[in-house]
């Protein structure tokens, strides 16, 4: 009896290991599901950071270039003002260089005829 009495004992704690096996394998399985669903979203975060990134660097090369052109435009327009400015003295002058020549004209003595 005390036999029979053991070996129920011991059918008992190897069911109990089979249940706690089961329910580890179960853990087991919803802890991989989980990390399977973890590591594609991370994979998907990876590939939306990554074109985020080259547009980003497209958008700073384009600002550059933007950058550039108006750093020219600027050149041109500070060209043009001073251009702009030199005619303006030189028609200053011109008018001062009339104005003296007809003040000129008019003040030394006519000839007599």
């Amino acid at each position: 009896m005390r036999l029979a009495q053991g070996l129920e004992e011991v059918f008992a704690k190897i069911k109990s290991l089979e249940v706690d096996l089961e329910d580890l394998r179960a853990t087991y399985q919803g802890v991989n599901k989980s990390y399977v669903a973890a590591l594609s979203k991370l994979g998907e975060l990876t590939l939306h950071a990554s074109e985020a990134a080259k547009r980003a660097a497209k958008s700073t090369e384009q600002s550059r270039v933007a950058a550039k052109h108006a750093a020219l435009a600027a050149l041109q327009a500070s060209a043009s003002r001073m251009a702009a400015d030199s005619a303006a003295e030189a028609v200053k002058l011109s008018n001062q260089a009339r104005q003296t020549a007809d003040l000129v004209r008019t003040q030394s003595p006519s000839k007599p005829t």
